[in-house]
């Protein structure tokens, strides 16, 4: 793990950085992001976004240049591989091998990595097993990514899918566990991550991504309907969504918008359940915006038969950072390199 390392979540409403120094959460900061500078996840313009970032280290006084950075999911392939135990060597050169049904063009063209989930090396009896969560993008992606931080002064160490993020933070919880509190059992998580435009469901047994599904309900639903129930611009809906004005939050149109959003995070979870008959999950660890909005938990809570538990019990955030955690869940798993 590098000792300092800052993780950069670039979301359409907000920007969430987490600075880790020698293995040590020392800041988390957020900004709203410019109009029609991301959308769908994805950089607009990258000369803008260089500027930007540029302002967000000068606001908050961050020192570290090395950034590691969350890819929008559109701009990266992700699978699980199992394969024979091989040196790094060989494995380098037999990764590119393993995109063949996702990738037709030149392979030249792209930049392939990967991360050990699990590692069997055999014995004399017996052949080796790798098990990887191996990313594949292209140059000229990671490229502009590169070139976007360098005229911030900033410097790309790392550029990493979304579902590593969360891997990561799977990685760093079950370093704290003894294997006599976890008994020997590979535990099930469900990420459940409420974000601006929509929300993202991952179901992990160990680190190993076993189910996914975005869910076109965000939070900016919520902006439209107090927008439309109070007949104001949706900029003023924003502010009063974010500020719980005269406790809109609790209102009848919010929570409307929490049952709609609540309905399909359950039918998702049952799709899961009918197809992993043996799944024995229980909990959901809600992150991202949502995660900070007291009614939509209880109304998740009520509408499923999950457990709805705050992903900082995952984490190891100092105290005075834990109540944020929700909101920066990538952006730790991001620096957690």
């Amino acid at each position: 793990m590098a000792s300092s390392l800052v993780g950069i979540d670039i979301g359409t409403n907000l920007i969430k950085l987490a600075v880790c120094q020698k293995g040590r959460i020392t800041g988390l900061y957020s900004e709203p992001v410019p109009d029609d500078l991301v959308r769908d996840g994805q950089i607009i313009s990258y000369e803008a976004m260089s500027d930007f970032l540029k302002e967000v280290f000068k606001k908050h006084r961050i020192t570290e240049k090395r950034c590691s950075v969350i890819i929008a999911d559109e701009l990266v392939y992700v699978r699980y591989i199992s394969m024979p135990y091989m040196k790094p060597e060989q494995l380098k050169i037999n990764l590119p091998y393993e995109f063949h049904d996702f990738i037709s063009e030149d392979k030249n063209k792209y930049v392939f990595d990967y991360a050990f989930i699990n590692v069997k090396e055999g014995g004399d009896d017996s052949a080796g097993e790798l098990e990887l969560m191996a990313a594949a993008a292209k140059k000229s992606v990671i490229a502009d990514y590169a070139e976007s931080l360098k005229h911030a002064g900033l410097k790309l160490a790392a550029a990493v899918p979304y579902v590593m993020t969360y891997s990561n933070i799977i990685r760093e919880a079950e370093s704290r566990i003894t294997e006599v509190e976890n008994n020997g059992v590979v535990r099930e998580y469900c990420f459940v991550d409420i974000g601006h435009t929509s929300c993202r469901i991952n179901i992990f047994v160990g680190r190993k991504l076993v189910a996914t599904r975005v869910i076109e309900y965000g939070l900016n639903m919520l902006d439209s309907a107090i927008a439309e129930a109070e007949g104001v611009d949706i900029h003023i809906a924003r502010t009063r969504k974010e500020s719980d004005f005269n406790g809109v939050l609790s209102s009848e149109t919010c929570v409307n918008v929490y049952n709609a959003i609540a309905i399909e995070i359950m039918r998702a979870i049952n799709f899961y359940r009918f197809n992993n008959q043996e799944s024995l999950l229980a909990e959901a660890f809600i992150c991202g915006g949502g995660g900070k909005i007291a009614p939509l938990m209880d109304v998740i809570s009520a509408n499923t038969d999950l457990a709805v538990i705050p992903v900082e019990s995952l984490t190891d955030c100092p105290k005075e950072f834990i109540k944020d955690a929700e909101l920066f869940t990538c952006a730790i798993g991001a620096a957690r390199q």
